[in-house]
């Protein structure tokens, strides 16, 4: 087997620890999904290269993401996207991979795009049930190849990728030159996988084929003109300790929040957890990360 992000070959596969998890959204066990790492670069990867040419199957339309109805996380989120990255009414931003308009549409009642200007804000997402426009706001299928933004916001998409150097490919293409791009992942060197492997939540089988942590991003990055942007940020959060814990009980992801009901986990213990998801941040074992990334050619 050859690693899908370095090239180096991964020898005697049959030997290394494989990982092997279901659907946990489906709650399939007549399928099992195997997963190894790559000792050079560390990246988590699937084996079996089938799986993305039947992708489509393990997106439903109830999939989670899948979402265009502006919630409070999505206010929150704008605002703090607005800020950090300084965008203004005349910004142009693409969602890319976005399942939805909401972050979109949130923008822009935020004041990002001008009237008259709302094509300069796109969602694009090729698993989307269809294309779909609202206002002059766009989710497409397609990727689009009639504009350039400032801003990229790619949360939680490149582990979907089977092919990730593509995808930053598309990235760097949908930039301006000197243009910003936000990349968020999950992290395989965390404390998360090592503890909880095949249970660990975002590994989410089979959705997420590619996982990679942080240095050898930074790497495919420069390869394709990217440059890393200020620090990286680890984001861990109790979400990714408690929902572990549950599907190390065997309970599905649709049915996590009535298990955390039952449980009635005390005021104490989600401290604790969420103190725990903030040490591993400090110490950059944390299992989620972002980087803002600028590209330079």
């Amino acid at each position: 087997m050859i690693c899908r992000v370095c090239g180096e070959k991964i020898d005697n596969v049959e030997n290394k620890e494989w990982i092997s998890s279901y659907d946990r959204m489906s709650g399939n066990k007549k399928e099992f999904f195997f997963y190894v790492v790559c000792e050079r670069c560390g990246t988590l990867q699937i084996v079996d290269v089938t799986i993305p040419k039947k992708m489509s199957d393990y997106y439903p339309e109830d999939y989670y993401s899948y979402d265009s109805e502006i919630q409070q996380k999505h206010i929150k989120l704008a605002a703090s996207i607005i800020k950090k990255h300084g965008l203004t009414e005349k910004s142009s931003v693409l969602d890319f991979g976005a399942g939805g308009l909401a972050l979109i549409k949130a923008l822009f009642r935020a004041g990002v795009g001008e009237d008259g200007q709302e094509h300069k804000l796109r969602a694009f997402d090729p698993y989307a049930p269809i294309n779909h426009e609202e206002n002059g706001l766009k989710l497409q299928k397609d990727f689009p190849k009639d504009i350039t933004f400032d801003f990229v916001f790619c949360n939680h998409v490149l582990e979907h990728s089977f092919k990730p150097e593509e995808t930053l490919e598309l990235i760097c293409q949908a930039l301006k030159p000197g243009g910003t791009v936000k990349i968020s992942v999950p992290n395989p060197n965390s404390f998360a996988f090592n503890h909880f492997k095949e249970n660990w939540v975002q590994l989410d089988a089979p959705r997420h084929l590619t996982l990679f942590p942080p240095q050898t991003l930074v790497k495919m990055a420069k390869n394709k003109g990217l440059e890393i942007y200020g620090e990286i940020e680890y984001n861990s959060t109790g979400f990714g300790i408690i929902y572990s814990m549950a599907y190390e009980k065997g309970v599905l992801y649709k049915n996590i929040p009535k298990w955390i009901e039952k449980n009635e986990f005390s005021d104490q213990f989600n401290y604790m957890v969420t103190m725990t998801a903030m040490f591993f941040n400090h110490i950059k074992y944390g299992d989620q990360y972002s980087i803002t990334f600028r590209r330079i050619k």
